[in-house]
Formats: structure tokens, sequence, C-alpha cells
């Protein structure tokens, strides 16, 4: 069967997430002629919508927090409100078959496991700092740190069974995949891309400060609706040919030509296309080698947040189960109360081959053991697993293997010919969060317009990013002293 006259346009952007979105947002509003091809039948990518008890949740990105400027301007421009993460009350840590009581803001190890913790995350924010900033692999002690995982540098630094266990957990949360898959070079630029260790605490103290009132899903929403005629959902894109006149692209039953295409898509996923002619080699072996995290996000409906007139926040971690840890996530004014749970890395990978059903029974037990005998009733349930979803295989993020950043990062955001890349991997800062995402959408808009600018001659404008937005000026490189202790800190 014969396709479609091809449609024309100046751009192509293949995925609606938030880079897409963006990325499409700052090319049209310069008066570029942009279309975007979605696989789903929705927005948003990673961020996606959902409904407990009747009212909405985000099932994937959740939590925003200060510094991420880009997010912050758009939850304003578009009239959203945030409320901070509900942390009045103590929360619980169950470790070998016991649960405890800790106050917020409080260590919940033992003193010589805080101790060792402690020294260790300060130790991590030390070697963070040393590197480069935007292109964390290219200092020359950058190839030590690649050739070995996050798991081999635990072992070396934390000397007491309780804090390895904890910090197996923060690795987890933050990467969602354990700590022997990721490069430790990769984690420290992760790290260094948010600002610091900080990031990777759970809670008020750490990442999960606010939350969008009515989900941060709404964001996606409602530039979806101004870009409303540029949107094509269920159009699944498969290949991509370029020439030296451009790039044309099947996505479902259609053709699509344009000048430049914006892929913006994780490596993993970006990789599973077919490009005619073939990605350098480079690029393709980066697409190989940069798998995706697993997740599973669960909330519990209950007829009322039991666990607050018992004068706990919601916060758990549970470093014995599979089910690693939970909040409070109850909608501001609501009566009934919700949490949300999640399974992380190799728990999510093995519980994404059961029911929901059967995951349902676990978190509601564990929340049973954390909680007390309340939570053995929940009124609703409803779960995402990350990595059955079609279009994202894995979240929150992908992660780098040990051996890959040194080798192949360079090639993260360098265009292929006509073809540009946008995603929150590859973003200079916020690595994996949705500001990153923002933030790599902006820079490839930007590439776009530099290309036109230089092939027509024709200057139409540049991305504004916000002005607290992390660059290469943010923090002065590490002077010779800091690099030495730098080395001292990992011999």
């Amino acid at each position: 069967m014969a396709r479609a006259p091809a449609i024309e346009v100046d751009v192509l952007v293949i995925g609606a997430g938030f880079s897409g979105l963006v990325a499409a947002s700052s090319l049209v509003r310069q008066g570029v002629e942009c279309a975007i091809l979605e696989a789903s039948n929705r927005v948003g990518g990673r961020s996606k919508p959902g409904y407990l008890m009747g009212d909405p949740i985000d099932l994937g990105a959740q939590w925003i927090t200060p510094g991420q400027s880009q997010v912050y301007e758009l939850v304003q421009s578009y009239g959203l409100e945030t409320t901070p993460q509900y942390a009045t009350g103590n929360w619980r840590l169950r470790h070998n078959r016991s649960t405890k009581d800790h106050i917020s803001g409080k260590s919940p190890l033992s003193f010589l496991a805080s101790q060792d913790l402690r020294a260790s995350l300060r130790k991590l924010d030390r070697l963070a700092q040393t590197l480069s900033i935007n292109q964390f692999w290219t200092k020359p002690i950058a190839k030590k740190w690649d050739a070995f995982s996050v798991e081999a540098w635990k072992r070396t630094n934390l000397q007491t069974r309780e804090a390895r266990h904890y910090f197996d957990m923060l690795v987890r949360s933050s990467m969602c995949a354990e700590a022997s898959e990721i490069s430790f070079l990769h984690f420290l630029g992760v790290v260094q891309s948010v600002g610091g260790v900080q990031d990777l605490l759970l809670g008020q103290e750490g990442f999960q400060r606010e939350v969008v009132l009515g989900g941060l899903h709404q964001i996606a929403a409602k530039m979806a609706g101004e870009l409303k005629e540029h949107i094509h959902l269920s159009v699944p894109v498969h290949a991509i040919d370029q020439s030296k006149d451009g790039v044309t692209v099947y996505g479902g039953k259609k053709t699509y030509r344009a000048r430049r295409v914006i892929v913006a898509m994780p490596p993993a996923m970006a990789g599973r296309l077919v490009y005619n002619p073939s990605l350098p080699a480079r690029r393709d072996a980066l697409t190989q080698r940069f798998p995706m995290g697993s997740v599973i996000k669960c909330f519990i409906g209950y007829d009322r947040p039991f666990w607050r007139t018992d004068g706990y926040s919601g916060h758990m971690i549970d470093l014995d189960s599979y089910v690693s840890f939970a909040f409070d996530a109850t909608p501001p004014q609501a009566e009934y109360g919700v949490l949300v749970a999640f399974f992380v890395g190799d728990a999510a990978r093995q519980w994404s081959e059961k029911k929901m059903e059967d995951r349902r029974q676990i978190v509601v037990n564990r929340l049973s053991k954390v909680f007390g005998e309340e939570a053995e009733h929940p009124m609703d349930y409803v779960d995402c697993d990350w990595a059955a979803e079609d279009w994202s295989r894995g979240g929150f993020s992908g992660y780098m293997p040990p051996g890959v950043a040194t080798t192949l990062g360079d090639v993260m955001r360098q265009p292929c010919g006509n073809i540009h890349w946008a995603c929150a991997e590859i973003s200079e800062s916020w690595i994996g969060h949705v500001e990153g995402a923002i933030r790599s959408g902006q820079r490839a808009a930007q590439e776009v317009l530099d290309w036109i600018k230089a092939d027509d001659g024709i200057d139409i404008g540049t991305i504004e990013v916000h002005p607290n937005a992390r660059s290469s000026e943010a923090i002065p490189e590490p002077s010779q002293a800091e690099s030495e202790l730098a080395r001292q800190a990992t011999s």
C-alpha cells in the first residue's frame, strides 16, 4: 500500500516528553515550522497522570525542589501552585526485622554507622566538585573513576554494614539501579549536576521538597495545549533517513520530511530506531550501553491518613524489603489518606513479572509492618511499572555502567548530521530530572536555531534560559590542591 504524500516542516521533534515539548515550544516561538511525533496516545513522557480515590496523581515524575528554576518558571507561567511535601511527625526505619521511629533531620542510624555514612557522603561531594562542569568525563582522573562501580567504592569507603545498607538504598532511590551496575564516575556526575549529595537524601532534607497541586503532569498537558496543532499522537517513529537536503522520518503509516530532527528520547530508546545511513559507531555504541533504570511506583489509598493521627509523617525506609521507601501523598484538604511507595532496581525487575494484585499484596504487607494493622485495609491501589511502559521501557532515568562515560560521553549531545539529541540523561545539569529534560530541550532547540542562522544567514533569536541555570561559570574549576585531594580520596 502506497504511503500518503509526505508532511513537510522545518523541524521534526520525536517524543513529546518534557524535552520534546520544550524544544518544539522554543522553536515555534521563534517562528520555526515544527511538528512533534509521539508514539503513545498522551504527552509527558516519564511524567504520567493517573487517578486514585477519584483524584489525579503523578504516576511518574512528582517532586520538585528549589534550584530547579525552569520547572518553577513553568509552574508560575501556567498559574499552577506548589505545596510542601508533608513531613509533620516522625518517620520510620525498618532494618533487621525491627522498626524504629526517627525525627526528621536526625540520622536514623547508630552512632558509628551515622558517622561512617556522613563521612562518605562528604567525600562524595568533594570528589564530585572536582569534575569538569557539564563534561564530567574529561578530567584525567575520570578514567580511573569510570573503571569501577559505585559498589566497589562503597566497599572501600564505608566500613559498617548498617551504613552500607543505607547507602545502597540511597543509590537505588536516586538511580533506580543497583550500586554494582553504575559507574562511579557517572554517579559523581549526577551528584555534581544537581548541586551536591544532598539530593540523594530522602524526604524534605533531600529532593522531595514540594509537589505541584493537581500533579506535575499538568505542565506537560498545558504545554501540549499551546502546541496542539503541532502534535501528532500515536505515531511511533521507526526509521530516520537523512541526506544533505534534510531528513525523512517514517512514523506509523505516514512520512514526514524536515530540514532537521530532534530525537527527544533517552539513548536506550533512541537506539531502537533504524537510521539510514547508520549512526556513527560510537553514538550507536552509546545507545547500547546506556540502559534505563527500573522502578515501580505504587499508590495506596485509605479512608483516612491514620499515620498522621499516630504521629507519623508517612515517610518510611525499609532496608529489609522489596518495597524500599514510601511517602505521604495525601492531597491537601482531602479527608482520605494516600501513601506512595516504590520498588526500585533489582526489586522492580523481579516484581515487574508479577501481577498488580501480587504487588498490591506485598506493598500492603510491608506498610502494615511499619505503620500498623490499619495499613492492611486500603480502599484503592494503583501502580505503574515503568519497565513495562512500551515507549519508556524503564525509569526514572538511564545510567552508565563502568567504562562508558570516558569512552563515549563526548558523543552524548553531539549532533549526527541533521539529527540532534535531547533528554534528561544527557542534560548538562539536573541529570535525570524533569529540570534536566527541560534544559536539554532548550539546548537542542538552540542548536537548531544556530544552524538555521548559519544556513540561511538569518538570526531568528535565541532560547532564553533562566539566569539561575547552572553553567560552566556556575562553579569554579577545582584548584590543583582540590584535584590532589580527589586523587587521595580514592587511592
